[in-house]
């Protein structure tokens, strides 16, 4: 939108109206606020001609539509509109955490907590590229070699991973979504460090995307 530049030489607008004969009368009007009068923009009274405000500048059809709104809408309706657009809407979080190379049952679990509704989760570990290039991201895997790498399925309150899923890893959400709890549920000897996500010296990486 323009800022209008009037040129200050009293003709940006112009005045007209239908007056009584005398002057007694037009005083009459006046203190009785009956007397018309009409200002009219008058472009060359103006250095630089501002955008004027019309229903087309502020909520034009075609957007009102786009927006779902009907009828006599306003901008404040459109506002509302938006805002109830952006209302739910995603976004990408990054995280790590250290393994300590514990293994027994409930033992320290890792709660990791989240700025939205957890829809998606992915657990990967770095490593040197063989050509010197720098990190490079894979998954997370045990011992035997059988990735262990969660994804989170949306409304999924609880899941398994990994080889010994049945009797060792276990990844719970809770019912809002915001805190993921990894833990192990077996004292077995064949429950690895690995399997729980908690090989010591490892630096475990996440990217998750939540609702918010």
């Amino acid at each position: 939108m323009t800022d209008g530049v009037p040129k200050a030489t009293g003709n940006a607008y112009l005045a007209k109206a239908t007056l009584p004969s005398t002057y007694a009368d037009f005083k009459t009007a006046i203190e009785a606020g009956t007397q018309g009068l009409d200002l009219n923009f008058n472009a060359a009274g103006w250095a630089t001609i501002g955008t004027l405000l019309s229903k087309a500048k502020l909520l034009p059809d075609d957007v009102q539509n786009a927006l779902g709104l009907t009828g006599d809408a306003s901008p404040a309706d459109a506002l509302g509109a938006l805002n109830a657009g952006l209302a739910s809407r995603y976004k990408i979080e990054f995280g790590s955490w250290a393994g300590t190379g514990t293994v027994p049952k409930q033992a320290s679990p890792l709660t990791l907590t989240f700025d939205g509704k957890l829809k998606f989760f992915w657990v990967f570990l770095q490593k040197h590229t063989s050509d010197g290039h720098g990190f490079t991201g894979y998954p997370a895997y045990d011992n035997n070699g059988y990735y262990q790498t969660p994804l989170f399925v949306p409304d999924l309150s609880n899941w398994m991973t990994g080889y010994y899923q049945g009797t060792g890893n276990k990844w719970a959400l809770t019912e809002d979504g915001k805190t993921l709890t990894r833990y192990a549920t077996s004292d077995s000897t064949n429950l690895y460090p690995a399997y729980l996500y908690n090989e010591s010296g490892k630096t475990y990486y996440y990217m998750s995307i939540v609702e918010v």
